[in-house]
């Protein structure tokens, strides 16, 4: 009995190490290097400061709208005269002006906060198709943490304006 050698040509070893290579090696560094472009690219055109910046004032108004102007108000009984009406914010009477002053904040943030939406609308949509094409989800709520970061800011920046306001009038 003889022994037998197994012949394995120089060409299949080749396709082997070229095979290992580009499944080991190649594809992870090509994907990280696409990983990497994506960034930079949504980076430059869609997370830009123009972004951030929206982002920070519609925050800012959404913190405001729902902490400051999340009241129940009421103008009644207005006479003909402009004099005499009963204007109510909280249920506590105020004066015609503090009333105005009032509503024309609450217009004010509620404008606002519209149109930085809208303008954000169409960047957040298309980061969201980006990430989840591209399996990079975790850049999405590293977004989403970071907006509600700034939104609790401004929500305890708010609440404690809210209590020193209160106190300012009970000191004697």
């Amino acid at each position: 009995m003889g022994t037998q050698e197994i012949i394995i040509p120089t060409s299949t070893i080749i396709n082997a190490i070229l095979i290992f290579a580009g499944v080991y090696i190649v594809s992870p560094a090509a994907m990280i290097v696409r990983d990497f472009l994506i960034l930079r690219m949504t980076k430059t055109f869609i997370l830009n400061k123009y972004f951030w910046d929206k982002m920070e004032i519609m925050q800012m108004d959404k913190a405001y709208l729902d902490i400051k102007y999340n009241k129940n108000w009421s103008c009644r009984d207005v006479p003909e005269s402009g004099d005499g009406g009963m204007y109510e914010i909280d249920c506590k009477k105020v004066s015609k002006e503090e009333f105005d002053e009032y509503k024309r904040q609450f217009d004010f943030h509620k404008r606002r906060y519209r149109q930085n939406y809208n303008a954000l609308i169409i960047r957040n949509n298309l980061i969201n198709r980006i990430f989840k094409y591209y399996k990079l989800e975790d850049y999405l709520d590293a977004i989403r943490k970071d907006a509600d970061s700034k939104y609790d800011k401004w929500v305890n920046h708010l609440t404690k304006d809210e209590f020193w306001e209160s106190h300012k009038h009970t000191r004697v």
